[in-house]
């Protein structure tokens, strides 16, 4: 039996059709390339209020954490193609429209590495490596985090040399960019127990000091390297809480006895709060 269709009736499909396909292309398109656009072409550098300092131009930095690339554990893999494809067209659209010159990842750039064999370690960097692409002009550098080779008893010789050498990153780097500093440290060797990682991460870091006490004319320097440009240094270390990026006034001590006195103030404010409490309703 053949079903007759006038033709103007068929021509209306045809047209309902291809309004429906159209549609559906568009919504692809932009949910899925140009919504990262209109969101971030909304974002910008911030504007210094004042001139920069002997024709040095400022450093555009972009500062990104917590990427934590699913592996074979956790994690379905619709859910990490999903993931990975969203976190490689925002960052890849920033590089479009915002053009960093430097990138730096402040840790747990894996979801799994502390558990992870070799070959799939590699897959996680080449993954990495795949989807944070940058331009030769913009450098990148990471930070480890405790995702990526584990909470400090957990850290092995192995896991942290491995993360070191497939990412260029040691324990402590110093990075100077047109006079600016930043310090970055693997916050895991922090832990004073004078391991074989604390030990060398401590030796590094009162290495960059005494090269900072140098540069900045401090009657405590013991050595004869210097900065060509001074500035306070910016020091960069991953946190097992929310804080990623800590700019500090001088030094890292110096950060460590501004929060000693803020918590002594709040201490006595919670004290004194207390005593006129007491004295209102004894």
């Amino acid at each position: 039996m053949v079903v007759w269709v006038p033709r103007p009736r068929r021509n209306y499909l045809n047209h309902v059709i291809l309004r429906i396909l159209f549609g559906l292309i568009f919504i692809y398109v932009y949910c899925e390339y140009l919504i990262y656009y209109v969101t971030q072409v909304q974002c910008g550098w911030s504007v210094l209020n004042k001139e920069s300092h002997e024709g040095i131009e400022p450093v555009y930095a972009m500062v990104i954490a917590d990427t934590h690339l699913l592996g074979s554990r956790n994690g379905h893999w619709f859910d990490k193609w999903r993931r990975e494809w969203q976190m490689h067209r925002a960052f890849q659209t920033a590089m479009t429209l915002h053009n960093p010159e430097v990138v730096f990842v402040l840790g747990d750039l894996f979801d799994e590495g502390k558990w992870c064999p070799e070959k799939e370690f590699n897959d996680y960097v080449d993954r990495f490596n795949r989807l944070f692409k940058v331009p030769d002009s913009t450098a990148l550098y990471s930070v480890v985090g405790n995702h990526d080779i584990g909470y400090h008893y957990r850290i092995t010789p192995h896991l942290a040399k491995r993360f070191e050498s497939k990412l260029k990153s040691p324990p402590v780097q110093m990075v100077s960019i047109r006079g600016n500093h930043f310090v970055l440290i693997n916050s895991m060797a922090m832990e004073g127990d004078g391991c074989t990682l604390c030990a060398r991460t401590v030796a590094q870091i009162s290495n960059i000091s005494n090269i900072l006490r140098c540069s900045s004319g401090s009657s405590l320097c013991k050595g004869k390297k210097r900065l060509a440009h001074y500035s306070r240094p910016i020091i960069m270390q991953v946190s097992t809480f929310t804080i990623k990026l800590i700019i500090l006034i001088k030094y890292y001590t110096n950060y460590l006895k501004f929060t000693a006195r803020i918590a002594e103030f709040y201490w006595s404010l919670c004290q004194r709060c207390c005593a006129q409490y007491a004295e209102r309703d004894p």
